[in-house]
């Protein structure tokens, strides 16, 4: 069957493109709340890559509000724009060809399964780069952990829709907040993006979603592109 890619249905999109950005600010301030972190407000790391008034042809710098601000509506208008073009030959591979060819183990298992796979090769990935200073160990355990938490949640998003379009606005909006203003206002915090409290919130999201009523809108837990593999 044909890939549902175009058009991408409007009320989850949105809801993805506003709402991540909400968990991430829900995370910020809990942690911030608990004492975990502490904010720079002046975001120092991020003005410092600011051009100067005089390269702005301004009379005066941008403030670091504006520039907060304006960092994070740019995060939200690409991510599921730009960031999920990017990702979206990778959802076609892990959700509707991988994800679709598990389900008949059962919807669970597949979810669990399919995020364990998609959160390990990721973890390879970011090992791979010759940046990462962090130790294998712990990283690997954090990142398969995030990806079986928010794996379970964007495949069975995807499951109840089969639209791998909006799969991919969904990694895209995760992944815009992951390259966004978050770090810069708490630069310290090792909590962020794929640590414990971000993991343990999309896995109460998934499991809030999981047992949502699908209202008669579930698909058939077949395939859904391409030939099936073959025993």
């Amino acid at each position: 069957p044909r890939l549902r890619v175009w058009p991408v249905p409007v009320g989850p999109a949105l809801a993805a493109a506003i709402g991540i950005p909400v968990v991430f600010a829900a995370l910020c301030a809990g942690l911030w709340a608990a004492g975990v972190v502490a904010p720079d407000w002046e975001t120092r790391a991020l003005m410092l890559q600011i051009p100067s008034a005089e390269q702005l042809n301004r009379a005066e710098p941008l403030s670091p509000s504006t520039v907060v601000v304006s960092y994070l509506v740019l995060s939200v208008v690409l991510g599921p724009t730009f960031f999920a073009l990017l990702f979206l030959a990778s959802e076609i591979g892990w959700r509707d060809y991988f994800l679709s060819r598990l389900l008949p183990v059962g919807r669970v298992r597949a979810l669990l399964l399919s995020g364990l796979f998609w959160g390990l090769w990721l973890a390879l990935l970011g090992l791979a780069d010759p940046w990462n200073e962090l130790s294998v160990g712990p990283f690997l355990l954090r990142q398969v952990a995030f990806g079986v938490a928010f794996g379970a949640f964007v495949g069975e998003a995807w499951r109840r829709s089969r639209h791998v379009g909006l799969a991919a606005v969904i990694t895209g909006s995760l992944q815009a907040q992951l390259q966004g203003v978050w770090f810069y206002l708490f630069p310290d915090s090792e909590y962020l993006g794929i640590g414990l409290p971000a993991t343990a919130i999309w896995a109460a999201l998934a499991l809030a979603l999981i047992a949502w009523p699908e209202k008669g809108l579930a698909r058939d837990d077949a395939p859904s592109s391409g030939a099936v593999a073959r025993g």
